[in-house]
């Protein structure tokens, strides 16, 4: 009876210093523009570009995608979304009509954290609170930031299997 307590309680002991290990926060930056992340001073003008680039071209892959405007609009705000371009519509097993995805309205730069655990750049969304733009989130919805400039967000929750395409909420369309 002894031991068998001995091994549970190692077991948790062991289970709680993996979750802290995965907790382990990364160094990033958020930036809504390029020309925002120049006049930060915190990066050289082929840093800002590159990083932008790549979180662009992430943007098609990863985006929430939605079959109304509507439901994309309910949580990204009016006037916040678009028509998935052609390569995120093919990608998609929908049957009929357009798709719809939120616009990028930022990118975050990672950088590597004390555990050497990058983040890659990404496409950040802003959720629609409230009745206005709220938080800077990642394509899975992680809440990423309030604000731009230098964060540190939970690098194991951007890197998340749940990076499938749909939306932060149940409503969103369910593909690959």
């Amino acid at each position: 009876m002894r031991r068998s307590r001995f091994v549970k309680l190692l077991t948790m002991g062991t289970a709680a210093i993996a979750l802290t290990a995965c907790e382990d926060p990364a160094n990033t930056a958020v930036f809504e523009t390029v020309q925002q992340c120049l006049d930060s001073g915190m990066y050289d003008s082929n840093t800002c570009r590159t990083q932008f680039d790549q979180a662009t071209r992430t943007h098609v892959a990863a985006a929430p995608v939605f079959t109304s405007a509507g439901e994309c609009e309910a949580q990204f705000g009016p006037g916040k979304c678009e028509t998935a371009p052609a390569e995120a519509q093919q990608s998609q097993a929908s049957g009929s009509g357009s798709l719809f995805m939120p616009l990028m309205m930022g990118y975050m730069m990672g950088s590597m954290s004390r555990g050497g655990v990058g983040v890659p750049p990404q496409p950040l969304y802003r959720g629609w609170e409230n009745g206005r733009s709220g938080a800077f989130r990642a394509a899975n919805s992680t809440v990423v930031s309030n604000t731009t400039g230098r964060t540190a967000v939970n690098a194991a929750a951007l890197r998340s299997p749940t990076l499938a395409r749909g939306g932060f909420g149940s409503r969103a369309f369910a593909g690959s």
